[in-house]
């Protein structure tokens, strides 16, 4: 049995104190309006992880997350178990 997940998406947000990040994926087709909407996603990250994240990212970087869907009172999340930095925003925020 496999369960695993790959995103990659711009980081939106940082949250220390409940180790998430919010990334935005785009979808790959246009809505009616012809717009290419994204989809945010929540990330639940282990502490360690999360201390890289802290260290070497910003919002708006592009990130790729391999990680498990995981289900908690009928709702599903993704746990992240690795995180990779794939380029730095030229324009960052915190």
């Amino acid at each position: 049995m496999l369960n695993q997940t790959v995103l990659v998406g711009r980081l939106l947000e940082i949250n220390k104190a409940i180790n998430e990040i919010l990334i935005k994926v785009p979808r790959r087709f246009k809505n009616d309006e012809g717009v290419y909407e994204d989809d945010i996603i929540p990330i639940k990250l282990s502490p360690s992880i999360m201390t890289n994240v802290n260290d070497y990212c910003k919002v708006n970087d592009l990130v790729g997350i391999k990680g498990r869907l995981e289900s908690e009172d009928m709702r599903l999340h993704v746990f992240g178990e690795k995180i990779t930095f794939l380029s730095s925003s030229k324009e960052g925020g915190d």
